[in-house]
C-alpha cells in the first residue's frame, strides 16, 4: 500500500464510522458513533451514498490483499457490485471488468459513477456509469484523448452541464469530460492552484508522512468536491494549505482558454 492509499484508508475508516444514518441515533437516543461495516485487512479508498434509497457503496484499489473492487454495503455485508463478474480481475485495461477502482460518486439522477484508474505503463482509465434503478452499466468512457503522464484520481459529476470533473495530479490539472461526446479537455494545467507547495510536509499523528527511503509524500491537485447545485467545484493539492474553487460555468465554456 502506498502512502496516499494509507492516508485515504485512514480517512475512509473515520468516514464510515460516521456513515450510520442520523435517524438510527435519534431512535436510540444515543449520540454514539455506530460501526457500519468492518473491512479487516482490505483497504477501502472511496465511498458514496446514492441519491435515492441511501444506498452505500465503497471502492477498493487493486492490491494485496484484494477481494472486490466495488461493493454495496447491505446489512453490514459487502456485496460485490454491480455483480461478481465485474469484480473479477482479468487484465489491466479490460473494458468489462474492474481493474483498479480509485474513486466513485453518485449524482442527483441516481446514477453511480466509478473511476477505474490505473496510471501504469501504459496507463488505463475508464469511467463507468451505472444506473441504480436497474443496477446495470449504462456507458463506459475511455479517456483515449488524454496526453501521456495522466493519473486520474477523483471524480465529480455535474448533471446540469453534462460534464464530469476529474483531478489529475499526474498532469497537474483538472480534466473536464463531456458526457455527451466522450471527449475530454485538460484545463488549468500547471496553474499554481494545482501544485504542491515546495517543502510542504504532511504529518499524521505528529509523524512525517515519508516512504521507506525517507522521502516525503507529495501530491499535486488531488481532492475535489462539487456543490449540490453544481455551481462551484472545490479542489486542492494535498501538500498545501489552500482550498480553491471555480465556478463550473467557466469549466463548461469551451470558448475560454484551457490555461
Amino acid at each position: 500500500m502506498d502512502l496516499l492509499q494509507c492516508t485515504r484508508w485512514w480517512l475512509m475508516t473515520a468516514a464510515l464510522a460516521l456513515a450510520a444514518p442520523v435517524a438510527a441515533g435519534a431512535q436510540t437516543g444515543s449520540p454514539r458513533l455506530q460501526e457500519v461495516v468492518s473491512f479487516g485487512h482490505y483497504r477501502p479508498i472511496g465511498v458514496t451514498v446514492a441519491a435515492k434509497g441511501n444506498r452505500l457503496f465503497v471502492s477498493f484499489p487493486r492490491g494485496n490483499p484484494h477481494r472486490y473492487a466495488l461493493v454495496e454495503i447491505t446489512g453490514g455485508r459487502q456485496v460485490p457490485f454491480p455483480d461478481r463478474e465485474w469484480n473479477r480481475f482479468v487484465a489491466r485495461g479490460d473494458r468489462s471488468h474492474f481493474d483498479n477502482v480509485h474513486d466513485l460518486t453518485s449524482d442527483d439522477r441516481n446514477h453511480l459513477w466509478v473511476l477505474d484508474s490505473d496510471p501504469g505503463t501504459p496507463a488505463y482509465f475508464k469511467l463507468v456509469e451505472i444506473d441504480l434503478a436497474t443496477d446495470s452499466v449504462k456507458r463506459i468512457y475511455d479517456f483515449k484523448d488524454l496526453p501521456p503522464g495522466s493519473a486520474l484520481n477523483d471524480v465529480n459529476v455535474d448533471t446540469r452541464h453534462g460534464l464530469a470533473y476529474l483531478s489529475d495530479p499526474g498532469l497537474k490539472a483538472l480534466v473536464v469530460l463531456n458526457l455527451a461526446t466522450g471527449r475530454s479537455r485538460v484545463v488549468m494545467r500547471g496553474d499554481s492552484s494545482m501544485l504542491a507547495a515546495p517543502g510542504f510536509r504532511l504529518h499524521l499523528d505528529g509523524v512525517d508522512v515519508v516512504n521507506e527511503a525517507g522521502r516525503p509524500f507529495v501530491s499535486d491537485v488531488n481532492g475535489i468536491a462539487l456543490t449540490t447545485d453544481d455551481r462551484y467545484l472545490y479542489f486542492r493539492a494535498i501538500n498545501q494549505l489552500y482550498l480553491y474553487r471555480i465556478q463550473t460555468r467557466y469549466l463548461a465554456d469551451t470558448t475560454l482558454s484551457d490555461a
